[in-house]
């Protein structure tokens, strides 16, 4: 019996069917790999201690006061004080949560002064500055990573000198007095980390010094306001 191709057996015809159906299965894709999280990125953290430079410009009044500390006399003599500062400047800041508590001081060299012309039957000029002038605050900020604004206030104190070089009908007047203060002092500022050791600010105080005795006869003096605007580098340990 000669063979045909048609003669198939049904088994034959359903193998063949299926390996087709099989082989017209499309690849079926491979699931990517889940994304890996990234690390998130590491915050600056304020807290350690520091040491720094600042300077700053000061602008006030220094009024004329009695032993008892009241006004008296020709306020408008010494009331556009004005002038450069600089100096040295230490902390310590510890971090809880983005809430950042700290501790600094300061003191400078120089500050707001004014020299005023005497003119009429004594002549010449009298001039009152600060010789030096800082603070011992408090500050408290909130984080936001490298920026770091604040709020600061406490202790002031200053030193300052009084000069009288004076030509007149009762003679000459060449003289100088220096007094010491005790205030205070409150402002603001923001602080911004430039590396993990090195951060910029600038900030803003207010500053009143309060009274302070020049003269002891009779007793006499100034009391000093002033506001300043001031820039500082801090290196942190």
């Amino acid at each position: 019996m000669r063979y045909s191709p048609f003669h198939l057996t049904p088994m034959v015809i359903v193998l063949a069917a299926t390996g087709a159906v099989q082989a017209a299965d499309p690849i079926l894709p491979i699931p990517a790999p889940a994304p890996q999280m990234l690390a998130p990125t590491p915050v600056h953290d304020w807290s350690g201690a520091y040491l720094g430079g600042v300077a700053g410009f000061g602008a006030g009044e220094a009024t004329f006061v009695d032993g008892d500390g009241d006004a008296v006399g020709d306020q408008s003599l010494f009331d556009d004080l004005s002038g450069f500062s600089g100096g040295v400047t230490a902390g310590y800041a510890f971090q809880t949560g983005a809430l950042v508590f700290g501790l600094e001081g300061d003191i400078l060299i120089g500050g707001p002064s004014q020299t005023e012309e005497i003119t009429g039957d004594t002549e010449g000029e009298i001039t009152y500055g600060l010789d030096y002038h800082g603070s011992l605050r408090g500050r408290v900020g909130y984080a936001f990573d490298g920026v770091l604004p604040y709020l600061t206030g406490g202790l002031a104190f200053g030193g300052g000198t009084f000069d009288e070089d004076l030509t007149g009908e009762g003679g000459d007047i060449d003289e100088s007095y220096s007094g010491s203060h005790l205030g205070w002092t409150a402002g603001a500022g923001v602080e911004v980390m430039a590396t993990d050791q090195i951060s910029l600010k600038g900030e803003y105080l207010y500053t009143d010094l309060g009274p302070a005795d020049y003269v002891s006869d009779p007793d006499g003096g100034f009391d000093v306001t002033f506001h300043s605007i001031r820039a500082g580098v801090n290196f942190r340990f």
